[in-house]
Parts: C-alpha cells; structure tokens; sequence
C-alpha cells in the first residue's frame, strides 16, 4: 500500500522534460509519440488558414480558396482532436463555447428583426454569424494554447471524460458544416437581391431590400467619387451593376452635376460591346463626348472603343471618333489615338487612315509620331493621305521628320527626296528596319544609300540585317560595291546558327552580271555543309548573273533532277528544282540541252516544278508542238484548280507572269470568293500577268473596304501599281 500511495505521489509530479509535447504523449497510454515539428507544423497551418479567412472575407476569395480554407481547418482540429491531445482539445472547448454563447445571444437579439425577412434569409444570417464568429475565435485560441504550452500545463489535470469529448466532438462538426452551408448560403441570398447588414458591437441588426440596398450605395458611390477613393466606389458600384434597374440609375449617374461622379461612372462601367445595339446605355454615353469636362468625355472615348470591334461596329460611335479627333483637348485627341491603336482588332483602313492623318497634325509632337508610325502601318491603304505626311517631312521636330519619310515610303511615295530621310532613320534603332524595308521599294533610286546599307548589314539585329541586304539586292547593278560583302555572306556557313547567305544569294542574283565573281561561291553553296542543306536560291541566281557560263547550265541541269533521300527534306527538294526551272526559263534558247530533263519535271509530284518546266520548255522553243501542248495543259490544270480557290495555283498564275495572261478569268472569278486567303492571292497574281484593267480595278476598289485586313492592302497595292502606271 505505501508504495502504490508513494507511485501515485510521484505521478502527481511535473517531470522536468525538455520536451512537453513528448511528455504530454507519453502520458496517455496508447498515444504514439510524435515528433514536435509535426504539431507545431499542423497547428501552424490551421491557424495560417483562419487568419487567411478572417482577413481576406467573402468578398476577396473564391469558391475554390473558400473550400480549401474550410478543409485545412477541419483537417487541423480533427487531427489533434483524435490524437487526445489534451491541452487542445481544453482550449478549444473553452474558446468554442464561450463563441456558441456570444453567438446565442446575438441570435436572440436579432430575433425581433428577422421575423420580417424569409426564412431563408434568416437561416442564412444566423449561419454567417456562426462562420464569422469561429473564424474570429480560431486565433485567439492559439494565443490561448501557447500559453498553455509555456505553462507546461499536465495532461492528466486535462484529460477529458468520454462524454466530455463527444460533446466537444459534436460541437466541432457542428461549427465546421455551419461555416461551409454559410459560404454558398450567403452568397445564394446576394444573387437573391437581399443583403444582411449587422453592426455586432452596437447590437444592431437588419435586412435590406435590393433595392434599398441599391439606394444606399448610389449614395455611397457618390461619396467615394468625390473623394477619389477607388475602392469604396468598387464595393457601392456591385449593387448598382446587379439592380433591376441598372439603366436608370446608371442613367442618373451619367447625368450627375459633379462631373467626378459622371467620369468615375463611366470608368466603373462594365464592356458595353456585350450590350444589345439598341441598349440606351450606348446613348447615354454617346452624349457624354458633349461634354463640358474633357475627363469625361476622354472616359467615354474609352468606354466607347469596345464599339470598334466587328461584332458590335456602330457608325454612330466611329462618326463620334471622327469628331473626337478634332476635340479642343490635347487629352482627349490623345485618347482617340491611344483608342486605335489598342483595338484588339484591326480597323479598316478607310476608317483609320483619315483619323491618323488629322492627328498627325496635332500640336504634340508626340501624338504626330504616334500617328504617323500608324499611318504607315497601313501602307497603301493611306496612299491618298501621302500629301499629309510629306508635308510632314518639313516638321521641325527631327523625330518626326524621320518617321514620317519612311512612313510616306510605306504607302506608295517614290520621290527621290525621301531617300535621304530613310537613310538618315538608318541610324535610328527604332526606325531602322522599317527604313531599310521601305528603301527596297525605291529599287535603282536609292543607290545613294548603299553605304549606310552595307552598314547596316552588320546589324546585330537579324530582320535590320535581313532588309538591308533585300534593299541592296533591289537597287541592282548599282550595289556592285556590296559584293564583296555579300559574297562573305554566302561563304559563312555555321553549323550551329541560322545562316544568312540565302538573302545575300538573292541580292547577288538581283545585281546581276556584275556579281560575277560570286559564281564559284555559289556553285560552293550547292555543296551540303554539316547539316547545312544545299541553299534552293542559288540556280536561279546564277542564271541571273552568269547565263552564258556553261558551268550554269550544268548546275541548273543538276538541280533539276534533286532529289534528297529522307522524306523530312521533301520539301527543300521541291524548291531547289522550282529554282532550277526558273532559271532554265531564264536561259530561254540556251538552255536547249536541258530539254529531257525539263519534259521529265512535267510529271514531277510539285505543281510549282512542273508549271515552270512548261514554261521553260516554252521560252527554248515556243513553236515545238510539243511544247504547246504541254503549255496548254498546264494552263487548262492551273485553270481548274484555281476554279476550286486552290492556293498553290494562283501563286503558280502569278509566278508565270504575263504568259500565263490567258488565266485572267478564273483569277478575277476568285475576287469573289467566299474565303480570304484566295482572293488576296487572286489579286497579287492578276497584278503580275498584268490582267488589271478597268473591269478589274473597279471590283478591286470595292475590296480596298473588304473586312479582311490582308485583302484590302492587298487590293489597294494593286489599285497603286495600275495608276502609278499612268492608266
């Protein structure tokens, strides 16, 4: 007996342990020991999870973040609660009963209040009560429970009975589904139109109406418009948007004495494009461009922009952005501009390039850089506004000067006079790719420019590289002094970089005889280096630059019969012998002994190597039957398939150039094809068999409105290359 009574007095010691955690588990029997990080771990997170609750409320969080809050916490506690740690499960029963008691009270309190609400509403009150009341309770407790921890608090003056812990079971399931039916019942009651609004210190409770709720935050808005503050207007703003009678509030709001109430409204609108047309909306925003604040109306051009989009075109808004381009305010012409030019979809040119030539005058240099640079982007679309922009030329802002030269030089201007402004915008970063692009349209006129050219071909930049060296090509004979620089172009072969000789071949074949000296390297260049394929452009420069040389018609006989072994490089092959067919026609008459060779290609598997092996045949000797009748059928197979829109057969039209004149009438059919990539194709090829004729300008005219982009360029392209013509 003694020694029972001296255990038992031992056991009602505190043992000096390091670790309570350790002891606390060691003391009630059949609980497993677990390591100290793995509780600190666990109650971390949960309480990491009810402040992320507390702090962030029902309006910041979504369903998903909602649901797993919820689940972290239920996780939490019911971890510790089944694992019998004893001091937690104290601590939670005392925190969570004196919440039920707080939560009790303030139901009786609310009683005589929601007796004139739905049950439903009065349902879901009382269970966002509860939510919020264990979200707040659930940090205290971890206070509570660290302290207890540092008290080193005994496991057996703790332990619950059984009944103790069923109840304390019973409570935490009870608060936990509670709080996850009050997230989607709370959120049910707002879409329902009926909100709850509680002040729980000064005991006041009530329910308000949609509508008297949309009433206190018109009220609200106004408040926070005036005061700027951006966030208050958002919350008043959600009852506003979602009342029955939106239109006539909003309407209100639009119509306000205070113009920051007018423009703070315009700015929280929602995207109007969604809108019916006929939304009276449209209309109440449509008049605030006349309004006496230019804030406001530089909200409403913003608003507004959705407008622009096809789906929802109003030739009311965009005759409104016409006007606007005029507006008084510098503030406001520079929204019209910012407006365009940030549509998500591209505007027809007819639209755009009279607004970009009004705001290429405005009195900001800036607003005139911007719109020029798009005025150029529209190219030959803008050609009867190049007046405007040369007149722009004469700028006293240099900047200016020089977007507008290339930009002129972009939609068809060819007067030698621009060529020292692209030069000079050579030397501009931000300008020297369009420029070296726009100097190749000017071909032989831009001679003077091959210096700052070659330069330029020493740009780090691969598409400036690039256009440098088409501009070169384009000016012809008269860039013989880049030769040499092209040929070391065509000498570096990497094996691990992109290679840049299959630009500089061109460009030697476009100078013509005087390259001469680049044959040899050319002939290299059909050589595979690595996995360096043999470079397509090579037979048909050479034919440009040595068509007499024997050794060019033995490297084009040659490249003819190409045919590479893997399947991947099919396509590599079908281009070195389109090259080849094209330089044979080249050689016309010389290139007589090729003629086997060339009848064997009308059977070749590309469309586009057999089409030019016809012609071909033809240029070597126009009167072999034969030859004729190969000529026909190709033109009779190009002529069906372009009657079924096939691409491949319009380029291959367009490619044969005024022979292949006779396809004029299936290639203006296409014009009217339902599909834009045939018409827009249609349209390059007429231009290059030269079929463009009145009939045909008048249909190209119309499509110079069409909705796609590619097809009005294209057309007003062609529309430009007729009349600069002289027709």
């Amino acid at each position: 007996m003694a020694k029972t009574v001296d255990s038992s007095a031992s056991d009602s010691q505190i043992p000096p342990v390091a670790n309570n955690d350790a002891n606390i588990a060691a003391a009630e029997p059949g609980s497993p020991v677990r390591a100290p990080f793995v509780l600190k771990a666990v109650v971390g997170l949960h309480y990491l999870a009810a402040a992320a609750l507390l702090v962030m409320g029902y309006q910041l969080v979504n369903y998903f973040v909602d649901a797993f809050v919820i689940s972290l916490l239920i996780v939490g506690w019911g971890w510790l609660l089944w694992r019998r740690v004893a001091w937690v499960r104290t601590a939670t029963l005392a925190l969570h009963t004196i919440a039920l008691v707080v939560l009790v009270a303030g139901s009786l309190i609310a009683v005589p209040y929601l007796l004139y609400a739905h049950l439903g509403v009065a349902a879901a009150y009382l269970l966002v009560l509860v939510a919020w009341m264990w979200a707040v309770v659930a940090p205290v407790s971890g206070l509570l429970v660290w302290t207890l921890r540092r008290g080193r608090v005994r496991a057996q003056f703790t332990e619950p009975t059984p009944p103790l812990r069923v109840s304390l079971s019973s409570l935490f399931f009870l608060i936990a589904v509670f709080a996850v039916l009050s997230l989607g019942l709370f959120r049910q009651v707002q879409r329902d139109g009926v909100i709850c609004v509680s002040d729980v210190f000064g005991l006041r409770f009530r329910i308000y109406s949609g509508s008297e709720m949309t009433e206190r935050s018109i009220g609200r808005f106004i408040v926070a418009a005036r005061r700027d503050d951006r966030r208050a207007r958002a919350e008043a703003w959600e009852f506003i948007e979602t009342s029955p009678d939106q239109p006539r509030w909003i309407d209100d709001l639009l119509t306000h004495d205070d113009s920051k109430v007018r423009r703070a409204t315009l700015e929280q609108m929602s995207d109007l494009s969604l809108r019916p047309p006929g939304s009276p909306l449209r209309a109440a925003v449509l008049e605030r461009l006349h309004d006496s604040d230019p804030r406001v109306r530089s909200a409403a051009l913003d608003k507004l922009r959705h407008f622009l989009s096809p789906r929802s075109r109003d030739p009311a808004v965009m005759q409104a952005f016409q006007t606007a381009a005029r507006d008084p305010s510098p503030a406001v012409r520079r929204k019209v501009l910012d407006s365009l030019v940030g549509s998500r979809f591209p505007l027809p040119g007819t639209f755009l390039a009279p607004l970009l030539s009004e705001l290429s005058r405005d009195e900001n240099p800036d607003s005139r850089l911007k719109a020029i640079d798009e005025l150029g982007k529209l190219e030959f679309e803008a050609y009867r506004f190049l007046p405007d922009l040369m007149d722009a030329t004469t700028d006293a802002n240099l900047d200016v000067r020089l977007h507008a030269g290339v930009a002129a030089g972009r939609v068809g201007g060819r007067n030698p006079e621009l060529v020292p402004l692209l030069t000079n915008a050579l030397q501009d970063p931000t300008l020297a790719e369009q420029a070296a692009s726009t100097l190749a349209k000017f071909g032989p006129q831009a001679s003077d420019a091959v210096p700052p050219l070659l330069a330029a071909v020493d740009s780090d930049k691969p598409r400036v590289r690039d256009n440098a060296i088409r501009a070169l090509g384009a000016i012809g004979p008269g860039a013989e002094a880049a030769i040499p620089k092209l040929i070391r172009l065509v000498d570096t072969r990497p094996t691990n970089e992109p290679y840049i000789g299959g630009p500089a071949i061109t460009a030697l074949g476009e100078i013509g005889p005087p390259a001469r000296a680049a044959v040899s390297h050319l002939i290299e260049a059909l050589q595979p280096h690595g996995k360096l394929l043999p470079d397509t452009y090579v037979p048909l420069a050479l034919a440009k630059i040595a068509p007499d040389s024997p050794e060019t018609l033995t490297e084009l006989t040659e490249a003819l019969n190409y045919h590479p072994g893997e399947k991947m490089n099919q396509v590599h092959g079908a281009n070195m012998r389109l090259s080849a067919a094209q330089g044979l026609a080249l050689l016309g008459p010389r290139a007589a002994p090729a003629q086997s060779e060339l009848r064997g290609a009308l059977s070749d598997e590309n469309i586009h190597v057999r089409c030019h092996a016809a012609h071909a045949l033809m240029q070597i000797d126009g009167n072999d039957a034969e030859h004729v009748r190969a000529w026909n059928a190709t033109l009779d197979e190009l002529r069906s398939l372009i009657d079924q829109g096939q691409y491949d057969a319009i380029w291959c039209a367009g490619a044969l150039g005024p022979d292949a004149a006779s396809l004029a009438v299936a290639l203006v059919a296409q014009l009217s094809n339902s599909q834009p990539l045939p018409r827009s194709n249609s349209i390059g090829a007429l231009a290059k068999v030269g079929a463009i004729d009145s009939a045909s300008k008048t249909i190209l005219k119309r499509l110079m409105s069409d909705p796609d982009q590619t097809v009005r360029r294209s057309a007003a392209e062609a529309v430009f290359e007729f009349e600069s013509q002289g027709h």
